[in-house]
């Protein structure tokens, strides 16, 4: 990297309107960032799956190699936490079958959950360790060269911003997967793609009860507040600063790392009001015709535990009703 930094990779005469189109081409507008592949494919946004085309061949191979080791770190993780999850399910399932006692899911919803958020301590851990590596492999090519012959040799503008936009797209792999996980859970756990309340003569799919609606608005807080205390640290961890100035860039330029840490988030909050009004339709319509005082009495319970389950996200509750509202 010493001998290549700059325009050190070529010989002939240095093509920065070239570079420059690269690297405008893997910047990523804020409001850009949707999901783009399926749900449970390990990938959120497909941007950073593509080749790295910075312009600079050794930044180019260094990036796709550690993304390729980053990535497949945290993917690794899920998939252990995930089997583990599911083994201890099959266990449960199986005491309740021996018991003869009707089984009760609605510890999924929060042990996924929890599983999630351990994917974003996690995904922290990871990016602090390409953070350690980008600066003890890539940061000495930054550092200005004092030439006998030619004097202070300056390091271009442009290898600057390539060298942070390798950084951001090995860290924004990791940042993807974790929140294609957090998405995922919010879909197959906490049942906000499922309809809630009293069943409909054309659906096919059973509606959510109270308590599986207050589950998964549980669960959805719960990662909530694992968003809103390690995302601000993530984001830290996502910038790199190079002659003293951040990664992140105005809102139309922004690095794609830096773009996901904000997309997280805000999908985080998006989903978790859905899991929300989900228990609330839940609660208003799940009503028995002609029922009597006894039959009342279970769906009260359900409500009870319901604010039982949801009490001790309170801030978390606050957070996403005052964006919500």
């Amino acid at each position: 990297f010493e001998c290549l930094g700059g325009d050190g990779f070529q010989l002939g005469k240095p093509r920065h309107r070239e570079i420059k189109a690269n690297l405008e081409a893997l910047a990523v507008p804020a409001n850009k960032v949707v999901r783009t592949a399926k749900v449970g494919s390990g990938t959120y946004f497909n941007l950073v799956k593509g080749p790295i085309k910075t312009g600079y061949p050794h930044l180019d191979s260094y990036g796709e190699t550690r993304r390729t080791v980053a990535h497949g770190s945290i993917d690794g993780y899920y998939r252990a936490v995930r089997t583990d999850r599911k083994k201890k399910h099959a266990k449960k399932e199986k005491n309740i079958a021996k018991m003869a006692v009707g089984g009760d899911d609605s510890n999924d919803a929060d042990a996924a959950a929890r599983d999630a958020v351990r994917c974003l301590e996690h995904a922290m851990v990871v990016v602090a360790g390409e953070k350690s590596i980008h600066r003890t492999v890539v940061g000495p090519s930054l550092v200005q060269q004092h030439d006998e012959a030619e004097g202070e040799v300056e390091i271009s503008p442009l290898y600057k911003k390539a060298c942070v936009t390798v950084y951001s797209f090995i860290a924004g792999s990791v940042v993807d997967r974790a929140l294609d996980i957090v998405e995922t859970v919010f879909l197959k756990e906490c049942g906000i793609g499922q309809s809630s309340g009293a069943a409909k003569e054309d659906s096919t799919t059973p509606p959510l009860s109270v308590r599986s609606a207050a589950s998964g608005a549980a669960g959805g807080l719960r990662m909530l507040d694992g968003v809103r205390m390690l995302g601000p640290s993530l984001a830290k961890l996502c910038d790199i600063q190079v002659d003293g100035k951040k990664s992140g860039g105005g809102s139309e330029n922004m690095a794609v790392a830096s773009t996901l840490c904000i997309a997280i988030h805000r999908t985080t909050v998006k989903n978790c009001a859905r899991t929300l009004e989900n228990l609330g339709k839940a609660i208003q319509e799940d009503a028995h015709p002609g029922a009597t005082d006894a039959r009342i009495s279970s769906v009260t319970s359900d409500v009870v535990r319901a604010i039982r389950l949801i009490s001790p996200y309170i801030s978390a509750y606050k957070s996403v009703t005052k964006r919500r509202a």
